[in-house]
């Protein structure tokens, strides 16, 4: 009952943002929507598409960064594709896509419980960067726009999270043995009996793997500020590099609250909605954006899963060998 009534819940949920993403379409104009999609044109989509490939790659690294020497840079890189390809072109939430990329770290030869280890400090330091990056967008915000309306609900949202940070820091020693238990009950699922080594999530929780991880990821943030002028240029937005910051760095914290819903749908186009209004960005300008970066991710995350069954593919291949020999 429980599996049904849980699958039920994920299903009313991808529902609700469905039906979110729908409604903010329609209130935006279907036309002007389409209007601005057809300017980006197939061309742009492929160019935001192969700008958006080394960003994935430098996020593969700064996840290497915390989780060496368990796996190759490689093997983090094609994992933080799949990750990506789980939570964007599959109806699951972004948890969804964290167990496709500790999953990719099993089939490249990373042990299950190092991989989880090093998935929770990965994500502890994006968060990290996501929180200076939020910043550097609030006080662009206040530079450009001093009586922007976001500016105030931003900004306690934004101390709150660094307060939560400090505390995380102050306590860290209690906060990694909770870490360490979490994580084991979680492998403990999913593995034989005797089959789970106890390690210690101290040994990659240091300065000097989350700190290298934390600088990549907010490099990579800023080059996402890149992107999204790009695109928007590529869209017929005149559109500044510092209005550029803004609308990712606020639209992506928008989609941070709406981890839980698949994709962020709905979630993601209100955000960029009421950011985008700020520089007189029309609604369908602001959704047809937030599509253009869904087809990009599609696109991407398709060809992640690919990648991903094919590694399946080959080591079920190995298994079977294995199995005939004996």
């Amino acid at each position: 009952m429980m599996p049904d009534k849980g699958r039920r819940i994920r299903l009313a949920i991808f529902a609700g943002g469905a039906a979110a993403l729908i409604a903010i379409t329609l209130h935006a104009g279907m036309d002007p929507v389409l209007h601005a999609l057809a300017a980006l044109k197939v061309s742009g989509l492929a160019i935001i598409t192969l700008l958006h490939l080394p960003i994935i790659a430098l996020l593969g690294l700064a996840w290497w960064f915390v989780g060496r020497p368990s796996a190759r840079p490689g093997a983090f890189v094609m994992a933080r594709l799949a990750r990506d390809a789980v939570a964007e072109a599959l109806p699951f939430s972004q948890l969804g896509g964290f167990v496709g990329g500790v999953r990719m770290l099993v089939l490249t030869g990373a042990h299950a419980l190092d991989a989880s280890l090093v998935l929770f400090a990965d994500l502890l330091a994006e968060f990290g960067a996501k929180l200076f990056y939020t910043l550097a967008g609030l006080l662009i915000l206040a530079w450009l726009l001093p009586h922007a309306p976001l500016l105030r609900p931003f900004s306690l949202a934004l101390a709150a999270a660094f307060l939560a940070a400090g505390l995380l820091v102050l306590f860290r020693g209690q906060f990694r043995a909770m870490l360490n238990r979490l994580t084991l009950w979680a492998v403990r699922k999913t593995l034989p009996a005797g089959e789970v080594v106890e390690r210690d999530f101290a040994r990659v929780f240091t300065p000097a793997h989350i700190l290298p991880s934390l600088a990549m990821h907010l490099l990579c943030w800023v080059l996402g500020a890149g992107e999204a002028w790009v695109t928007l240029r590529l869209m017929g937005v005149d559109a500044g590099l510092g209005q550029a910051l803004v609308v990712d760095s606020l639209g992506t914290a928008f989609r941070t609250l709406g981890f839980l819903v698949p994709g962020a749908l709905g979630v993601q186009e209100a955000g960029y909605v009421i950011i985008c209004a700020l520089f007189g960005i029309s609604p369908a300008g602001a959704v047809a954006f937030s599509l253009a970066r869904r087809g990009r991710d599609l696109l991407i995350g398709l060809a992640g899963l690919g990648l991903w069954q094919m590694l399946e593919v080959r080591k079920a291949a190995v298994r079977c060998s294995g199995s005939a020999k004996l």
